[in-house]
């Protein structure tokens, strides 16, 4: 997460399954954060993850998958 323009929060979770009330990430303006978090995928096969903005502002979500974990 890069370029926040706000104070904020950012949840992910699997786009399938509803949102939780925890957030993953917390952030200031301007504020570049990493989260070495390990995600489930949505279980309908398409592998998608829900990515929600608690903030008044805007920013850069960097999302990478690296490797398979059984």
């Amino acid at each position: 997460m890069t370029e926040p323009t706000a104070l904020g929060y950012l949840t992910l979770h699997p786009a399938t399954s509803p949102r939780p009330v925890a957030s993953n990430i917390n952030y200031s303006a301007g504020q570049t954060r990493a989260n070495n978090a390990i995600l489930v995928l949505a279980g309908d096969g398409s592998g998608t993850v829900g990515v929600f903005n608690g903030s008044s502002g805007a920013t850069h979500v960097i999302i990478d998958v690296n490797g398979y974990f059984e």
